[in-house]
This record gives C-alpha cells, structure tokens and sequence, in this order.
C-alpha cells in the first residue's frame, strides 16, 4: 500500500521553484509470502523570506540589532539568524527564536548598516534584508544624504555624450557609493561607482541637444540632482541645416514679428537664424537659436514679406519659403495701463512703496511712475524703469497709488497699497513732494517757499513767494502736519501773543487766507520750537521756553489743536541757550530730540525719551565753533538719506548744509546757498 503525509508546503518563489526531497526510499518487504510497497513521504521546503524591521543603536566599540521574524520560515522552522555589518566583516548569529544580536568589533566613529539574514532547518538561507538606518558606533551624528554633485559638463560624440563632474563637498556623512547620470530629454540613466566622476552616455539621437544631471548616492539614499550641465548635440560629422518652415509674419506699428519652425540640425547645434526682408536688402538675427525675431524699424503702410536662413558649425541653410504678406500700421497711442501689486512699509516717517510695471503700455514706452499718499496727496515721481520709491510723510496712516506715465498721459491710478504708520516726526515738506522745503521772511513781510529736491539742495525754480503782510508776525514755525489732513502747516506769533495756524494746502499755499487762532498769551515765551511728535501720542507738539529758562511743552491735539491742559514744564534751566531747534529724530533711537546752542558756540544734543521728557543723561556736546551762524534750523532730511539734517546761515548769507549721520553727529557740511542775508526769519521746524 502507498502511503504518504506532508511535513510542510511548497510555496513558489519569485522567479523559480526551489525544492529538496527529503526521503524518497522504497522499502520492499515480504511478509508472509507477498510484496509489500511501503515509501516514505515526499517533502518540500523552500528559502525563508527575509527579516524585516531592522532597527541598529550604536554603542562602545559595537551595535545592538533588532528585526521582525520573516512572515514565511519557508516551510520549516527559523533555527537561526545571522547579522552582517556594512563595511567590515564583523557578524553576529543568534539563535532562530531569538530577534536580536550584538555586533561587536566596530570601530568608534566609523558608519555602519546592518543586514539580517534567516536560516530555516532545512538548511535554506533568506535573501539578506533592507539595510538598517546608518549609525555611527562610539556616538556622533548619523549621516545624511549627500549634497548634489556640482560642475557637470557634458561633451557630445556620435550618438553619446561623455559626461564628467565634481564630487559635492559634503558627502552627508557616509561614503559615496555611486552616481546616478540622467539625460534630458529621455528617461534613460547610466550608474557608475562612487569613485568615478565620469561617464560615457550612449543611444542618444544625433542632432537633438541634451543636458545631463547627476545625483551621488551614499547609504542613506540619493543627492537632489545637480545643476544641469551646457546643452550638448551629438552627431556624426555635420552638415548646414535644412531650411527653415512654416514662416509667419504678424504685423505690428513700424515691425513685423516673425516666426517659424526650426528644421533639422543635421549633425550640430543651431547658433542663429537671419530674417532678410524683401522688399528692400535689410535682415535681422537672432543671438540664439530662437525661432521668433521682431523685424523693426519699417514704413507703415508698406507690405513686406520675409525668408528665414539657420546657421550651424558646418554652415548656412537655404532661404525658407517667404511668409505671408504683412504691412505695419501706426497704433492708436493710449494711456498705459495701472501699475499692479503696489505695497508699501515704513521705518520712521519714511514710507518704501513698490510695485509691477502694467501689462501695457498704452503703445509708447513708459517714462515716469507718479506715487501719491492719501490723506494729504503728498507725491513724488521717479524715472522709468524703477519700480520702488521712498516718500517721507507726516504722522499718520497712509495708503499709496502709483500711476505709470507714457507719451500719452498718465494712467488710472492703481488699486491702493496696504495700510502703514508714519511717526509724527519734524517734516517741514510744505508743497507735497515728499521732499524737504524751507520757509523765509523778508522784514518787509513777503513769505517765501524754497523747496527742496531731496538730495541737499533746491528745485527749480528754487524760490517762490507764497503770501505777503507777514511783517506782523515775530515768531514763524513750520510744525509738520498739526491738524492730521497730511498735509504741512505754518504757526505764527504776533509780538502781542497771539498764536495763530495757517493750513496749508499740501501744494505750496494755504487752505485759507485767513488763519485759526490756537490762543493768546505767548508773549512770554521767548524761543517756540516744533519738534513734531515729542511725547509719543502720534500727534505734533511745540516746544516753548521762558526768558528764565524754563522749558514747556504744548501738547498737540491732532486736530489743529492743544490738548486740554495744553502745556507742563519738563525742564528749567535752558536760559543760557540762545538758539534752539529739533531735527526730529537725530540720534536714531527713535524718539525725538532738541539741539541747543550757547551765544559762545557751544552746540548739545537733548535726547528725548519719547515720553514728552528727555534722557538721563539729558545732553551731550557735539559740535563747537557755532557762534559764526546767525541762524539755525531743520527743515528735517534735507538731502534724503533717511537722516535729519541742519542748516545754518552766517552773518554774510551764506548758507550751509550740515547732514546729519544718523547717530547724534554730522557726516559733513557744505555750503549751499548765498544772499540769504535779506531775510529775518528762516524756518524749517
């Protein structure tokens, strides 16, 4: 009788069937005068799968490993596991029922990977499994990928490129096995080792250009692919290419655009293309190898046609099929379109606007871009193509638009920026240019404007006289904005007292002939000062002093006004300072200062604390030999470096410029003017 029983199953491996029969005996026998057949079962078993999971920790001189049992033992038990270090022949076995092995003799500081290995009791051994994540034995940091490899070039043959790099600096902490070469186009890659930095690429098409990227490889997996290299043609000996095709021509305001499609390279890489125009003898190339050429400077009216060459290493192609018929026109010239994406920011009272140039230009090249704040309409222009400006503004929240200005005209303003804050700081910008002005009196009583150009000196004209009957007034003050419209305004005193406000209309004049009194009563005070925002509520303030020397402050409203009670002392003892000013500002620590002068030159720097007092230490000196000015003042930032400046002048009317740095000193001084001794009051804050 056959008998037979299954000590296992045969499973099917990818690829083949591995199997061994284990006792394939036959046994004959006779009992009792007949043949008995007895066999003994047929059994099959195969490889193990592999361990899963592996999981290093490093340690002193070794690593403890540990891994998932496989999911198949392969149709007889696991009786052991063998662990194998990567680089070095180090190993450890454990028994089958065991999932972890300490592998010693390691070297401290060196990088390893682990793999495990199973044995089943049939003596089948598993594929090694995944690698363990790299550990570095002894402590320290466990390698990254490596960074890309760097200065690829690419040299074509026939059919096949050679390419060569640099290996990259860092190689993420483990050696480089191998580099990985790809081509574009196509998918198709060459592998060489991590010792060789270059490699032969072949089956590529002659006369189609390609670029090469390598990636480097090293345990923990691939680099980011390298800048591409130079685009490279292979092919075998070249010959000039065929002739351009399809050649279509657009017409356009005195140009035709002209384009086509590129023919065969045959062997080398197109360099350029000539566009030859017919009727008449002139042409036009690309720099490259471009299939689209703009053929200007034609007659409008006059219908042309155009032929296309290709020029290679090996020479020029035969002339294309003409294109079609096209005869410029004139276009109607229009405004440009708004400029688009305009932002602004502000340090100070400076604003930073920028914005994108608009989609058209209306058919005439932009020449200017116009930025206006609002409230206050203060503006300015800049030169095409610029497309960021500075404006310096007044205390308050802005918003900006930007106009683009051709031949035409200027555009619709663009949509307004985000919001931003100005501090309220001594501005003395009177005619809404964002640029700082100074004001002068005659003693007959003409008041006149000499606006600034923003780069230390004046406009043109310099000079314009903005009202008369002002020999009334023995104090004049240009505190910046004082009723928050953004505009520049102008306080005066009458020798009796009375403080008046002139609005000002933000372009170089008043709102209003007739002026507001803000109060009576300042005959006493001998000296006014505005330094803008002094106590830091966002609102312009004046400074005023006794003959006895104490200091007040007057505390603006931000609506034209004092602020109810109007004024304190903050300080005494200021008799022996004959001239004062505020530059805003002048030490950069963001709060507003006072500079003094004593009759015998002396010139000090009062910090204030941004809080409607001043520092402790209060003062410091930092200039002498001032005792030669007549007259002092600070229209702000005069020469629009973003740091208020003081201008001086002698007895003679000279005028002198003396830019501040920023810090609490002066970078340097220059004379600017001459013939300013006819007036008897100079202001600028």
């Amino acid at each position: 009788m056959d008998m037979s029983r299954s000590r296992g199953k045969s499973r099917k491996t990818p690829g083949d069937w591995r199997q061994r029969w284990r006792a394939g005996v036959l046994v004959t026998a006779l009992v009792g005068g007949g043949l008995a057949a007895t066999a003994t079962s047929a059994v099959a078993s195969v490889a193990p799968d592999a361990p899963t999971n592996v999981v290093a920790t490093a340690g002193d001189g070794q690593a403890t490993v540990t891994w998932t049992a496989p999911a198949s033992d392969g149709g007889a038990a696991i009786t052991q596991y063998k662990v194998a270090s990567q680089p070095g022949t180090a190993s450890a076995t454990v028994a089958g029922t065991e999932t972890t092995a300490t592998v010693t003799g390691l070297t401290n500081g060196v990088t390893y990977t682990f793999t495990v290995k199973a044995t089943n009791a049939d003596g089948f051994t598993s594929v090694a499994s995944a690698k363990s994540a790299p550990v570095v034995v002894g402590g320290g940091t466990p390698p990254t990928k490596p960074d890309a490899p760097t200065g690829v070039v690419a040299t074509a043959g026939d059919s096949m490129a050679s390419v060569s790099w640099t290996p990259p600096a860092n190689d993420g902490g483990a050696a480089i096995d191998s580099y990985i070469v790809a081509s574009q186009p196509g998918s198709t890659t060459v592998t060489v080792d991590g010792a060789t930095t270059t490699a032969d690429f072949p089956g590529l098409a002659n006369g189609t250009a390609y670029t090469f990227t390598v990636r480097a490889v090293n345990t923990v997996g691939r680099s980011l692919p390298s800048a591409p290299s130079a685009a490279v043609t292979p092919g075998g000996p070249a010959s000039p290419p065929d002739a351009p095709t399809n050649v279509v021509a657009t017409a356009g305001d005195g140009q035709v655009t002209v384009t086509w499609t590129a023919p065969a390279s045959n062997g080398a890489a197109i360099q350029k293309y000539r566009v030859n125009v017919q009727p008449g003898t002139g042409y036009a190339e690309t720099v490259d190898a471009s299939t689209t050429k703009v053929f200007g400077g034609l007659t409008n009216g006059t219908t042309y046609t155009f032929t296309v060459r290709a020029y290679n290493s090996a020479g020029v192609s035969a002339a294309s099929l003409p294109s079609n018929p096209a005869t410029p026109v004139a276009a109607p010239r229009t405004a440009p379109g708004a400029p688009t994406g305009v932002t602004a920011s502000a340090t100070g009272n400076t604003a930073t606007i920028r914005w994108s140039a608009p989609a058209s230009d209306g058919g005439s090249p932009i020449t200017q871009y116009r930025v206006t704040a609002s409230p206050g309409g203060t503006s300015t222009t800049v030169s095409a193509p610029a497309l960021t400006t500075r404006l310096n503004l007044f205390g308050g929240t802005y918003t900006f638009v930007v106009q683009a200005v051709n031949s035409t005209g200027p555009s619709a303003p663009s949509a307004a920026s985000n919001s931003v804050h100005s501090v309220a700081t001594m501005w003395s910008d009177f005619n809404g240019d964002g640029k700082a002005d100074i004001l002068a009196r005659k003693p007959d009583g003409e008041l006149w404007l000499y606006s600034g150009n923003g780069t230390g000196n004046f406009g043109s004209p310099a000079a314009k006289r903005i009202a008369i009957g002002w020999q009334v007034y023995d104090r004049i003050l240009s505190p910046s904005d004082f009723n928050g419209d953004g505009r520049g305004d102008i306080i005066a005193r009458k020798p009796t007292g009375q403080l008046y406000l002139f609005l000002g209309n933000g372009k170089g004049g008043f709102l209003s002939s007739t002026p507001t009194l803000l109060g009576s009563g300042w005959q006493g005070l001998d000296r006014l000062v505005s330094p803008g925002d002094f106590n830091g509520d966002g609102h312009t303030d004046i400074i005023a002093r006794k003959p006895t020397g104490e200091l007040y402050l007057f505390t603006g409203n931000g609506k034209g006004g004092f602020t109810n009670p109007a004024y304190r002392q903050i300080s005494s003892g200021w008799q022996g300072l004959d001239r004062l000013i505020s530059p805003g500002d002048f030490n950069g620590d963001g709060h507003t200062d006072i500079i003094a002068r004593k009759p015998t030159g002396e010139l000090y720097l009062f910090t204030g604390n941004g809080k409607g007092g001043f520092t402790n230490p209060s003062y410091r000196q930092i200039a002498s030999g001032w005792q030669a000015f007549d007259r002092l003042l600070s229209p702000g930032d005069f020469n629009g470096d973003g740091h208020p400046d003081v201008v001086t002048r002698k007895s003679t009317g000279a005028l002198y410029l003396y830019t501040g740095n920023g810090s609490g000193t002066f970078a340097a001084s220059r004379q600017i003017g001459n013939g300013w001794g006819i007036y008897d009051i100079l202001t600028g804050g």
